[in-house]
């Protein structure tokens, strides 16, 4: 893979790259399944997507560097109780953030946010840019 000088250029790269697989599902998952044929669909939903799709590194500024400031700006948050054993022993996929190590990727908050901010992109967008206009 190419390395890119700028380092903007590998941040909006990686975004695109982060949000593509979402909106092939996505725009998949509009066309129509029929047995034996497929049926590409072409609807506002997809244009939707795709406008997403061309918003998302602006909107993944925006949400990354308002995660920044809500880290920097939170206290001590008050800590759950321990799960009991028993949770621990069935496996369940809900585990406090505290047992993990700070230094691994939590891959469902992570694909969580990606699917958000994909689908709410011209929407941060906007909110941002009428946030900066009347910031000026």
């Amino acid at each position: 893979m190419t390395t890119f000088k700028h380092p903007l250029a590998h941040q909006v790269a990686s975004a695109y790259l982060k949000a593509l697989p979402l909106v092939s599902i996505l725009v998949l998952l509009n066309c129509q399944f029929i047995v034996g044929h497929f049926v590409w669909n072409w609807s506002p939903i997809n244009w939707y997507w795709f406008l997403s799709y061309g918003l998302f590194p602006l909107a993944d500024r925006d949400v990354r560097h308002l995660i920044n400031l809500l880290s920097q700006r939170a206290e001590s948050a008050p800590t759950a109780p321990k799960p009991r054993a028993a949770l621990y022993a069935a496996g369940l996929p809900l585990m406090p953030l505290e047992d993990y190590d700070p230094h691994q990727v939590h891959i469902l908050p992570a694909l969580g946010r990606v699917s958000l901010t994909l689908l709410l992109a011209p929407a941060i967008v906007l909110i941002s840019q009428i946030g900066h206009h009347n910031a000026l």
